[in-house]
């Protein structure tokens, strides 16, 4: 099915809070065998089958945990195929593949290897136009169109919000907030995030362990590698010092490396060089992220700029069941 006539979509909850999230992210990196390449982890209803090699890669990851999320059985098996549901106002609607080829940013590419693709893509940009719907081929973007979640200011993010990245050298990655750093204005200076990581060579060869938090040598501190196969090393998603010396923190657009104070960071400090910024990382650093919160999560109590609407605060505190994760990285 496609995105009917009638969509108006009212905000629909995920079910199970960030503790199912956790334990999505836990299954589908034991599901991941064979870390980064094209494939999805979980079978999500009419989104396409389970990669027989046991990879994925970063869009197809996140939007399959969303799938899994948004499916009310709370199941996080491989065994189970989803079904996730939104609230259409006065039904509730199947998620449909559009919103997988949304998130994943090509519902409005011509493939030159289909016959019909460019009859179906000049299709979808006429039902949008025509509906006046935003044209949210992008990862967040298409979050806030169905309505799962709603748009926050990149310095207020925490645990769970789904972010997309816009790299330095033109690339983009889709993932989640795993662990985040705040200056003394409570503004997020850097932050770590969750996806399928990895990358594919000038060969066609893709190579990287997948689902991790990002870190250097293949998340080595993290996953052992034994030929082309990836193996957790202990339960990955849970509260650990190793994320604070051993994996990458990313500093936001316009934050230098040396804007973020170590001796603020929970004892161990971080290295410095794992800290990345546009002057030390070039092309592998951030210059444009996006950011989007579940509905059901808290809203951010002093929030900065305006990408938060007083309206969606407003329905994200009425509508709030579950409380951010205070950052990690930084003692009480």
């Amino acid at each position: 099915m496609s995105i009917p006539d009638d969509f108006e979509p009212k905000p629909t909850l995920p079910t199970g809070g960030l503790e199912r999230m956790i334990q999505i992210w836990e299954a589908s990196r034991d599901a991941n065998s064979g870390g980064y390449g094209s494939g999805v982890l979980q079978h999500i209803s009419n989104w396409g089958a389970p990669s027989p090699q046991r990879k994925t890669s970063c869009s197809p990851f996140t939007a399959t945990c969303i799938g899994m999320m948004f499916d009310p059985s709370g199941a996080t098996d491989d065994a189970t195929t989803y079904a996730p549901m939104i609230n259409n106002g006065t039904s509730t609607l199947a998620l449909p593949p559009d919103y997988y080829i949304l998130h994943n940013g090509f519902y409005f590419q011509v493939d030159p290897d289909v016959a019909t693709s460019a009859a179906t893509v000049a299709a979808r940009k006429q039902m949008f136009d025509n509906h006046s719907w935003p044209r949210c081929d992008d990862s967040a973007l298409s979050t806030v169109f169905f309505n799962l979640g709603y748009a926050i200011d990149t310095r207020d993010v925490r645990r769970g919000d789904l972010i997309g990245i816009d790299w330095a050298n033109g690339h983009g990655h889709a993932a989640f907030v795993w662990d985040v750093h705040t200056d003394e204005d409570n503004a997020v200076d850097c932050l770590q995030f969750l996806s399928a990581n990895g990358y594919r060579g000038n060969d066609g060869v893709y190579h990287g362990p997948g689902v991790s938090v990002s870190a250097p040598n293949n998340a080595a501190a993290f996953i052992d590698q034994a030929d082309s196969q990836f193996t957790k090393k202990f339960q990955l998603f849970a509260d650990n010092d190793l994320y604070l010396t051993d994996a990458y923190w990313y500093c936001l657009p316009g934050v230098a490396r040396n804007d973020v104070k170590l001796e603020t960071f929970r004892s161990p400090n971080p290295p410095a060089n794992l800290i990345v910024d546009k002057a030390n990382n070039g092309a592998y650093s951030m210059a444009k992220l996006r950011a989007v919160r579940f509905w059901g999560f808290a809203p951010p109590e002093a929030p900065h700029g305006d990408a938060l609407t007083d309206e969606a605060r407003e329905q994200a505190s009425q509508l709030c069941q579950w409380q951010m994760t205070p950052p990690y990285s930084i003692a009480s």
